[in-house]
């Protein structure tokens, strides 16, 4: 890599960094995201940023990484390590697409929600560009992704001998949008300016099960135009959504129900899908509005404790 940017002409400007995961991984568990920055070397396992671990050298952080990964590893079945370069990106909107009587239906792009100093997804949305490039990429590319997808799981359905109409199911591909640098490393190649395929996920995810989980609290049918009309809606889900320390995380559920039952009677839910701190949520319809009710019932329980403690003392 270090020639390669040297070449390029981006040396000490594009930072040095790799993605490590185990060949059979998914999601975030069983990767190491090893990257550098002003303080040094940073290794951030599983996507989690508060459990990074900072080294001054890459032998040290290769190593920590290669342990890492041996512990999530089934090593008699699989032992394989996927290296890929560390991306300078603007975005990595995903798609996802329910498969169905012989028809790819797409689901659009969706958002993909990133904690700082780190590039694994802890969260899925309604697809918000968010500025003019990025809707301008929408708008070129998103459709093309969705045809080329379809071309994708229907070259490996034949060479796997499957009937591709006796396929009921739904599949998520990611994609990164490249960023300045990056742009410019493909230029000084010779190479076109092109997007990139992250990963690809043949089962539900987050962001599919958040949808379908949402026409059931609204007893709605589970069809393509119902789960289309969700999205067109807004929702977003947090897979680990952070409560205040000393929060009772029952009382936390409690609350957001009764907000979830008033506010659903003008289309806006807080469906909590996970009842643990950090705790897993999904909002529907006004999202914004969803999350300043959160706020709101985090900011109040977190009062009264303050008062109770002040009390004993």
């Amino acid at each position: 890599m270090e020639e390669l940017y040297h070449q390029a002409g981006i040396a000490g400007i594009y930072p040095m960094g790799v993605m490590l995961r185990a060949a059979e991984s998914d999601g975030n568990y069983g990767c190491c995201l090893v990257y550098e920055n002003s303080l040094g070397i940073e290794v951030v396992p599983n996507g989690d940023v508060e459990h990074a671990q900072h080294y001054t050298c890459w032998q040290n952080a290769l190593a920590s990484s290669q342990k890492h990964l041996a512990a999530t590893m089934n090593t008699q079945k699989e032992a394989r390590i996927v290296i890929s370069r560390y991306i300078d990106f603007a975005d990595s909107p995903g798609m996802s697409v329910v498969i169905i009587n012989g028809q790819v239906e797409s689901l659009g792009w969706n958002s993909q929600l990133q904690k700082k100093g780190s590039k694994a997804c802890i969260g899925t949305s309604t697809y918000l560009p968010r500025n003019p490039h990025l809707q301008r990429m929408q708008q070129q590319y998103e459709e093309q992704t969705a045809a080329f997808f379809e071309t994708f799981l229907r070259m490996t359905a034949r060479k796997c001998g499957v009937d591709f109409a006796s396929i009921r199911g739904v599949a998520n591909v990611d994609i990164m949008i490249p960023g300045e640098l990056e742009q410019k490393l493909q230029r000084e190649r010779k190479q076109p300016v092109a997007n990139y395929l992250a990963e690809c996920n043949p089962r539900w995810t987050n962001y599919t099960d958040a949808i379908m989980t949402v026409l059931g609290a609204n007893r709605k049918a589970q069809t393509i135009n119902n789960m289309r009309a969700v999205i067109q809606a807004g929702i977003c889900t947090f897979d680990k959504y952070p409560l205040p320390e000393k929060v009772d995380v029952g009382r936390v559920r409690v609350c957001l129900a009764e907000r979830d039952d008033v506010l659903k009677q003008d289309g806006t839910r807080i469906i909590c899908r996970m009842a643990k701190n950090p705790m897993g949520l999904i909002f529907a319809g006004d999202v914004q509005q969803a999350e300043q009710e959160v706020h709101a019932v985090l900011t109040k329980l977190s009062a009264l404790i303050q008062v109770g403690e002040k009390e004993k003392s």
